[in-house]
């Protein structure tokens, strides 16, 4: 596996951000995201556009550590939640909070380094996630599901 420095992931975030772009201005700005139906492409723009402009600010401030986060994403960590549903062509995903057979809780950062495989689910003492309903279904999404990237 090739370790990414400062330049790769810069010129990683150009690119896609072009992409985004590209696949926006073709869609329309009223268009409805194919993943999350209830949001708009400007609604998806905004969203990358505000989590790259909060991340440049923790890159700038050289933020390390979680309870120094800018309050605004603070907050969105706090608000926000996914449902993910497995169908027999594929996972879906969208903004909705329901009734679920696991649900998992916890700040933004863990829960990604979790969903990576770079923390361990069940370790709440390491990632403050607190895993309810199926662990071992939680585990087998994680076991089951490839990350990629780019």
């Amino acid at each position: 596996m090739t370790e990414l420095n400062a330049e790769q992931v810069r010129r990683a975030i150009v690119e896609h951000t072009r992409h985004l772009a590209e696949s926006a201005a073709a869609a329309g700005p009223d268009a409805a995201v194919p993943t999350a139906p209830e949001w708009t492409i400007t609604d998806l723009v905004e969203h990358v556009g505000q989590t790259q402009h909060w991340v440049a600010e923790l890159i700038e401030r050289r933020i390390t550590d979680p309870t120094r986060l800018p309050t605004e994403m603070a907050g969105v960590q706090r608000r926000g939640a996914w449902f993910v549903e497995r169908r027999p062509d594929g996972a879906t995903w969208r903004p909705a909070v329901q009734q679920a057979d696991v649900t998992l809780t916890g700040p933004a950062q863990s829960l990604l380094l979790a969903l990576t495989r770079r923390l361990p689910l069940t370790d709440r003492a390491a990632t403050n996630i607190s895993v309810d309903g199926d662990t071992d279904l939680a585990q087998h999404w994680l076991d089951n599901t490839a990350h990629a990237s780019g």
